[in-house]
């Protein structure tokens, strides 16, 4: 029967992943695990299946007319730097652009049309992707976290603002928000939901329409820019912010900075680590394209929340 890495991990006494680091050429692998790595392959006779490291062609699709193209943006940054960290070659490929010389694809916002005869890792469209590898932010939990929080902080009137038009980032932001709230069975009556675009005057109107009647406590919004129109049309009504309302948006932000300090500033928002997205879909598609058996897998990468001053119980409620 043919060797197999699994084979080669349990001679050289390492796991599965310390054997595709050394075939990555992974520095951060002592010595002496990459001797007993190499001595097991060359006893085993292992050949891998897939051309490692610089002879790895990696194939990059981003969606061209979606509204999240900070998201999407940020996602190809992580990708490309997480590729230049193992060493491999990225190519960004249109929607209709040729595969043929690719040993693995991700794509961005969308799934593939068809059938691909190498691994694919989807990224930021959690529920698009049935039988393909996917990588996506956690928002459902934390959404919920985010809803529960709101609650127990005394706001009663909630809203939702998200984006308009078919874009698989912000509409999941509103699937997971919806699901937030329905979970807490927090009363249909006290719940609105409202689209618009960023930075129109279209918007601001939605906006002042859903202020005006409904009379939020509290705004969560699908992006920055979407709190960003919030916050001006407040400030047009003369609404005192978070006396009035509180604001929570949505950014990203790299690993690092997932739960920041709330004493750097004073916003509140969901912090989504859009670079954990980008190199989590390289490490999945490497692994795929050098193990035996590259059988679809899912990462949900966590999010935090950033509780600035926004987010306070308003006054007549106190």
């Amino acid at each position: 029967m043919k060797p197999t890495m699994d084979d080669v991990a349990r001679v050289a006494k390492v796991s599965r992943a310390t054997v595709s680091r050394v075939l990555r050429g992974d520095v951060s692998v002592t010595s002496a695990k990459q001797r007993r790595v190499r001595n097991a392959i060359e006893e085993l006779g292992y050949q891998p299946l897939k051309q490692f490291k610089g002879q790895l062609r990696v194939g990059l699709q981003l969606p061209s007319d979606l509204k999240a193209q900070a998201y999407y943006r940020g996602v190809a940054e992580a990708v490309l730097e997480e590729a230049r960290r193992i060493g491999c070659s990225v190519s960004t490929i249109g929607r209709d652009g040729s595969t043929n010389s690719l040993s693995g694809l991700i794509c961005v916002g969308h799934s593939p049309q068809q059938k691909l005869g190498f691994p694919v890792v989807v990224v930021g469209c959690r529920s698009h992707a049935a039988g393909l590898s996917a990588v996506s932010a956690d928002e459902r939990r934390v959404y919920a976290e985010l809803v529960s929080a709101l609650r127990e902080r005394g706001h009663e009137r909630i809203a939702f603002v998200s984006g308009v038009g078919e874009d698989p980032v912000l509409e999941e932001r509103l699937r997971a928000f919806k699901l937030a709230v329905y979970a807490a069975r927090h009363p249909v009556s006290q719940l609105a939901f409202v689209q618009c675009e960023d930075f129109q005057e279209g918007g601001e109107t939605a906006v002042r329409k859903l202020l005006v009647s409904f009379q939020p406590t509290v705004v969560a919004a699908a992006s920055d820019e979407l709190a960003d129109v919030v916050s001006r049309t407040a400030a047009e009504l003369e609404l005192i912010i978070p006396s009035d309302l509180a604001i929570i948006g949505c950014r990203l932000v790299s690993g690092s900075q997932k739960s920041p300090s709330a004493d750097t500033d004073a916003a509140s928002y969901i912090a989504v680590p859009v670079s954990s997205l980008g190199s989590w879909a390289v490490r999945i598609l490497l692994g795929m394209a050098e193990g035996d058996n590259p059988a679809p897998l899912r990462a949900l990468v966590s999010c935090g929340i950033h509780w600035g001053s926004l987010a306070d119980k308003p006054q007549s409620e106190v």
